[in-house]
């Protein structure tokens, strides 16, 4: 059994996928985020951007949250004109944000094979550990659904044969080896959800999870003039929203859990044990208080 706070946390009310927020707090982990903008002439080589930072990426690594990765540039040389930005940075386990942009004018006699881009990668790595009620066998496999909703701003807007991307993705990796994406959930506008296989309670696993956006624009395929813009905003968030926990063997939803983050230091999730409802406790009283009339005579 890992560390725990030294305090037991009050069961909350269900949100989600029946699973309640807890406070983050500051977990044990490696955030990391960058930003990179980039502009290739086909075969020949790379257009010299100018950019701030001046390598045109900027790659932020921190074990708490809150750095923030930042590129702006621009390319103005013989009728092009091209300006882009990319940003990233994680505000806890529970809370993501990135965005990625750019705008390309391309003169007349350009030739074929250029293509620019704007991305921006914010991410992390942690161990979870999910911890089940007291009644509940320590040793039993479970599936883990964990829920996410992403709002964001994508926008495409190209001529002269151009072409481009802008787009904005999530995918998670579980154990080393489980390379998960976020599945969109039907009917639920922004929402998606990464299923982990193989838990058992009360034994950590390493869990990373990664949002990244794409602006790009790619010039006509046989040259000539063409113009371009790409945005891929996520930084309104991607947000962890809850969790669901089911028994691996029979699909049984399990309840009275805690999620945990950070190696088992902070609570992120937990699941209410369940409460008999009233009309049920008023029956079982009943039934009891018949039961001691019926001793009586």
């Amino acid at each position: 059994m890992t560390f725990r706070l030294p305090f037991r946390l009050p069961p909350l009310a269900a949100i989600g996928l029946g699973a309640a927020l807890l406070s983050p707090g500051l977990a044990l982990a490696e955030f990391s985020a960058s930003a990179s903008l980039a502009g290739l002439k086909g075969t020949a080589g790379a257009f010299e951007l100018v950019c701030s930072p001046a390598a045109c990426i900027d790659s932020r690594f921190s074990a708490t949250p809150g750095e923030v990765a930042s590129v702006s540039g621009s390319f103005t040389d013989l009728g092009y004109a091209m300006s882009g930005w990319g940003q990233g940075w994680a505000e806890s386990l529970l809370t993501l944000r990135a965005g990625s942009g750019l705008s390309v004018v391309g003169p007349d006699w350009v030739g074929p094979g250029h293509a620019w881009s704007a991305i921006a990668l914010v991410g992390y790595q942690t161990e979870l550990e999910v911890t089940p009620a007291p009644a509940t066998d320590t040793g039993r496999g479970v599936e883990m659904t964990l829920r996410y909703h992403l709002d964001g701003i994508t926008g495409l807007n190209l001529t002269g044969g151009a072409t481009g991307t802008a787009v904005g993705g999530v995918f998670a990796a579980a154990f080393g080896f489980q390379q998960l994406m976020c599945t969109p959930v039907p009917g639920v506008p922004g929402d998606c959800e990464v299923v982990v296989r193989g838990l058992t309670f009360d034994t950590p696993f390493p869990f990373e999870l990664r949002l990244q956006t794409v602006a790009r624009v790619l010039g006509p395929a046989a040259g000539g003039a063409y113009t371009g813009t790409a945005t891929a905003d996520f930084r309104s968030t991607l947000t962890w929203t809850g969790a669901t926990l089911r028994d691996a063997n029979t699909g049984e939803v399990l309840n009275g859990w805690s999620l945990y983050g950070g190696g088992g230091n902070t609570p992120l999730f937990t699941s209410p044990v369940p409460e008999v409802p009233a009309a049920a406790l008023m029956a079982l009283g009943l039934a009891g208080l018949g039961a001691r009339v019926r001793r009586r005579r």
